[in-house]
């Protein structure tokens, strides 16, 4: 199945039944694809009979070493790694581990800094590749939306004017940052 290219395909890999199950409800919830897989063992099998652009890890999978699950991940398939971390001294345990891992994300999270590490983590690894990577998730554009509607409120307040005249302020606006922001990059380029 070839899946638009804003879709991710997330291996989930955790042995705590609730995690996955809100990670995998919420990540669905934006419209991509999750798999789940409660143990290491599990997890280099699938991925390696499938393409994942992210792999969300556990620290803390029961009888496993989730470090040296996920350094055996990244060296088969090179896909990209963020850990589920419990405590700060798993997070420092995982980062002198010299595995590829290119996010941690400490429990308990909230929504925003669930999508913040997806974004850092797949940003990281493509950044490290000499890509340019714009990742665009449901969560993004609902922060856009709700920057604009108070770009519009703020505009109506200091202008005093109306609502649809509040919008087509901050449109033309964003639509000026953005010609400014192509001219910028392509001169870059």
């Amino acid at each position: 199945m070839t899946l638009p290219p804003n879709i991710l395909t997330v291996l989930l890999v955790s042995n705590h039944d609730r995690l996955a199950f809100v990670l995998q409800r919420e990540i669905r919830s934006h419209g991509h694809h999750v798999t789940i897989s409660t143990s290491g063992k599990e997890a280099i099998a699938l991925a390696g009979k499938s393409h994942h652009d992210l792999v969300l890890m556990d620290t803390t999978l029961k009888g496993e070493k989730a470090l040296s699950i996920a350094g055996t991940l990244f060296a088969s398939t090179g896909v990209t790694i963020l850990m589920l971390a419990g405590s700060a001294k798993e997070i420092t345990l995982a980062r002198s581990s010299g595995a590829d891992i290119r996010g941690y994300l400490l429990k308990p999270f909230d929504t925003p800094q669930l999508w913040s590490a997806i974004r850092d983590a797949l940003d990281a690894r493509s950044t490290s590749r000499g890509e340019v990577s714009l990742i665009s998730t449901a969560y993004e554009q609902d922060v856009l939306d709700d920057a604009v509607c108070m770009a519009a409120q703020i505009a109506m307040e200091r202008a005093n004017c109306s609502r649809i005249a509040a919008f087509e302020r901050v449109a033309g606006l964003a639509a000026c940052r953005a010609e400014g922001l192509r001219k910028t990059m392509g001169a870059a380029a």
